[in-house]
């Protein structure tokens, strides 16, 4: 779908959760456009914002003393590609359930990070469910379960996510699902209990 918008056009980047693919190329933008608004979910302000680490830099580093020696290398680069990420300040925080711009409510969807959200437009039923779920051979799975960092929450987050009933599901990793919703997120929560 066009929708006629350039870059220029935005007035602030939404990011679902603090983490190296969302918050990596966010400085592009700010370089550019100085004004972009920088919205976040409030538990997770402080970490996109740097003025505290995030949890998969804390993750990442606690992972050194138990990993194999073959993998450290790999960590230790990885460590250096989290520590580089460039932060900016948070101008703006959602809360779950908070109405942003209309229909579209924010979900807390914690479990592959504490502070993690995604949306739900109320008219069209869409779900945007960003990492709390991804899409694997049209199927729904946890994003990265051997790095989630609470497995529990995040199938809290699944039931939630169902309770909704959605239409449609955009996840981040995987696209778009439109058919055998409930079913497949009984699926992915029967997987993991």
């Amino acid at each position: 779908m066009h929708l006629g918008l350039m870059v220029a056009d935005l007035k602030g980047i939404i990011i679902s959760h603090d983490d190296i693919d969302h918050l990596e190329g966010l400085h592009k933008f700010k370089e550019e456009y100085v004004s972009l608004e920088v919205i976040s979910s409030a538990i997770e302000a402080d970490s996109v914002s740097g003025k505290v680490e995030s949890e998969r830099l804390v993750q990442v580093r606690e992972s050194l003393s138990h990993v194999p020696e073959e993998m450290k290398g790999w960590v230790n680069d990885f460590i250096k590609q989290l520590e580089a990420i460039q932060h900016f300040e948070v101008t703006q925080t959602l809360e779950d359930g908070q109405f942003f711009k209309d229909t579209l409510q924010v979900i807390a969807t914690p479990g592959h990070t504490k502070g993690h959200i995604s949306f739900f437009d109320t008219e069209s039923k869409t779900l945007i469910a960003a990492d709390a779920i991804v899409v694997e051979e049209g199927e729904f799975n946890i994003a990265n379960p051997q790095f989630t960092l609470d497995m529990k929450a995040a199938l809290a987050s699944v039931e939630k996510m169902k309770s909704l009933k959605p239409n449609r599901v955009i996840c981040y990793h995987g696209g778009v699902v439109e058919e055998g919703i409930e079913e497949k997120l009984d699926r992915l929560i029967n997987r993991y209990c």
